[in-house]
């Protein structure tokens, strides 16, 4: 091992430990208050940290590192071990229809938050970058779709933090629609999947309805994510067709998503074939929670509502606006199909 990659994992420690730290404290947490969810009280727990005075200093500083191995890898190897808690035969038996249905509310929610985002005005491609986040996969494909088209930074900022921020509010505010809604847990977990923002955002939401509807959620975002591909190619056509190759910064973010969502894939088909003793499958669960549970509390700390309250509204609106859409859309699917 190098000397500079030693030097790399003595950065990252301080924040892995801290999230660890965090989801210990969820952990007692819910074991005194069960029906409080590991995974939204560590949510919880790094948005309130974000907002206390004098800790911005600290995440952006010697937790940094930690954060953004604890947000991205841990993260991935999370959603692939969830795999584990599904099966195909659950896959197969919620039909085409709810494959279509996933997809049609996406593209609708792409082209409302566009369109809302050209009435209201917002600035260069910020509309795009919104619309891209709230439909289709959150920060990340917000950030990729950025890279394409060579978005300046502070153009890219403001959909990015939009988006972060529906993520967080997504894992408080859906769980309490399954009762008011009538959902079941198996229609719970293809509702959130249809419409919450992001993947960390859609395994919070769902923890209150059972793994396998936290499982179910996490593959149909997935499914949306993968439309992020030929949205790309389109978006990457055009700057060619303007003259303008375009940096190629979405490439290496894409590829690794590609990987996790076969990783999922394997885990899927592993314990579709293969009868898994019940110690393994538990320690599966306890191994996604806690990789998870830290994801998602490094997660929170980038919740910023200062920052995105002094950055004006109309991004706010427009992505309140398609998101509700989706989440109509997403309600009247799983009612019909």
């Amino acid at each position: 091992m190098g000397a500079s990659t030693v030097k790399d994992a003595a950065r990252a420690l301080p924040g892995i430990a801290a999230a660890g730290a965090a989801t210990l404290i969820a952990w007692g947490i819910h074991l005194q208050v069960p029906d409080a969810p590991i995974l939204t009280i560590c949510a919880a727990l790094g948005v309130v940290l974000a907002q206390l005075p004098g800790t911005q200093g600290l995440i952006r500083g010697v937790f940094s590192t930690g954060f953004a191995v604890t947000s991205t890898w841990l993260l991935r190897i999370g959603i692939v071990v969830l795999g584990l808690q599904l099966s195909f035969g659950t896959l197969a038996s919620l039909g085409w229809s709810v494959l279509v249905s996933t997809v049609i509310v996406a593209i609708v929610g792409l082209g409302v938050a566009f369109g809302l985002g050209r009435l209201l005005r917002m600035p260069g491609n910020e509309p795009l970058l919104l619309a891209t986040g709230i439909s289709v996969g959150g920060s990340f494909a917000a950030g990729a779709m950025s890279g394409m088209i060579g978005a300046r930074r502070r153009e890219a900022s403001h959909p990015m933090a939009v988006v972060t921020l529906f993520g967080a509010i997504a894992m408080f505010a859906v769980p309490a629609l399954q009762q008011p809604l009538a959902l079941s847990d198996a229609r719970f977990g293809p509702f959130v999947g249809m419409n919450v923002p992001s993947v960390g955002a859609a395994a919070a939401a769902t923890q209150f309805a059972g793994g396998s509807a936290v499982a179910i959620a996490v593959a149909l975002l997935l499914l949306r994510t993968l439309m992020l591909t030929p949205m790309l190619a389109v978006a990457r056509a055009r700057e060619r067709g303007q003259g303008r190759p375009g940096p190629r910064s979405h490439a290496a973010p894409l590829a690794t998503t590609l990987i996790v969502i076969a990783g999922f894939a394997l885990a899927v088909a592993l314990r579709s074939m293969v009868a898994l003793p019940d110690a393994a499958l538990q320690a599966a669960d306890i191994a996604q929670t806690a990789l998870l549970s830290m994801a998602l509390f490094a997660l929170g700390t980038a919740v910023d509502i200062r920052r995105l309250i002094a950055t004006g509204g109309r991004g706010l609106i427009a992505g309140l606006l398609a998101w509700a859409l989706m989440a109509a859309l997403a309600f009247g699917a799983v009612q019909l199909v």
